[in-house]
């Protein structure tokens, strides 16, 4: 069964990379580089001082293995031309690394810390700024780094990320970033691991670090879902055009400590998974005074 997941995952990732990442060659240069054995794609642009790397889902998918140098930008980005314009848009580069048996991120984080450490070292260019991103299995390994290295990044997004990954969420000290973004991110219709797993998250960095976010877009568990609007949002708060003062953990979207979303933690959730229970009581108490905004 897995196999036939991961040829047919294989198959969609083909189809989408026969989608334009038009927005990448309006304003930036895109390079395909090597470094040691390792595959990246960099799109820069001169006047760039901040760089945004992304981390791509599927790293057990042999796709990504086997044909490294025909692997296309589209694919690793699901078609999602938005993400690359609108980070060229607010003066972030974007490195985006291909995983490999040394690219693991998911299982050897601190591996490919390293090895991407290396990666930005080797050019010339020095950033003002660093920031991680990933999603899915992306999304879980841009999590793990960040957590193991928070000193070396400047900010933190993930989608659709599941911290949960063998226990790893229970080795993390929140305490440890206290003035840096950090922004978790899902899918109000991604099933297998909905977003209550990252709101728990959420409200355990929100205690010590008033710049934490969480927010949820339409759609189900396909980068492509997340529009310009959403990543709008997302690198306003990177740029620190949105910065928040208090450290409550209020259930939703709060931008500049005003409530823009109300999140609810559902039951079933606590039911199917016995997870998240004290979570889910503060989340009754907070309906009684946010407004229950679904989308």
């Amino acid at each position: 069964m897995r196999t036939v997941f991961n040829l047919f995952k294989g198959i969609l990732f083909l189809l989408i990379g026969l989608v334009p990442v038009d927005a990448i060659s309006r304003s930036c240069d895109t390079s395909y580089l090597l470094q040691g054995k390792e595959h990246y794609y960099k799109i820069e642009n001169a006047a760039n001082r901040k760089l945004m790397i992304f981390l791509h889902g599927g790293v057990n998918n042999p796709y990504f293995k086997e044909n490294q140098n025909q692997i296309e930008l589209a694919v690793l980005l699901e078609g999602n031309e938005s993400f690359v314009s609108m980070n060229a848009k607010y003066g972030l580069d974007v490195l985006v690394p291909i995983t490999s048996d040394g690219l693991n991120w998911l299982d050897e984080p601190e591996t490919a810390f390293d090895k991407i450490k290396q990666m930005i070292q080797s050019g010339e260019k020095r950033y003002e700024g660093i920031y991680l991103s990933g999603f899915s299995d992306g999304g879980t390994g841009s999590y793990k780094i960040f957590y193991s290295n928070p000193d070396y990044f400047d900010g933190l997004i993930v989608y659709n990320a599941y911290p949960q990954h063998k226990n790893f969420y229970k080795k993390v000290d929140y305490s440890q970033v206290k003035d840096k973004p950090v922004v978790f991110c899902g899918t109000y219709k991604y099933k297998r691991i909905p977003y209550e797993f990252l709101l728990t998250e959420y409200c355990g960095q929100k205690k010590y670090n008033p710049n934490t976010f969480m927010y949820l877009a339409k759609g189900a568990h396909q980068f492509n879902r997340y529009k310009a609007s959403d990543f709008q949002q997302l690198l306003e708060i990177l740029n620190g055009e949105v910065t928040n003062t208090s450290t409550d953990p209020i259930h939703g979207f709060v931008k500049n400590d005003q409530l823009i979303t109300f999140y609810l933690f559902r039951k079933k959730i606590v039911r199917r998974y016995n997870f998240g229970k004290e979570v889910y009581m503060e989340n009754l108490k907070q309906r009684k005074n946010y407004r229950k905004d679904r989308r």
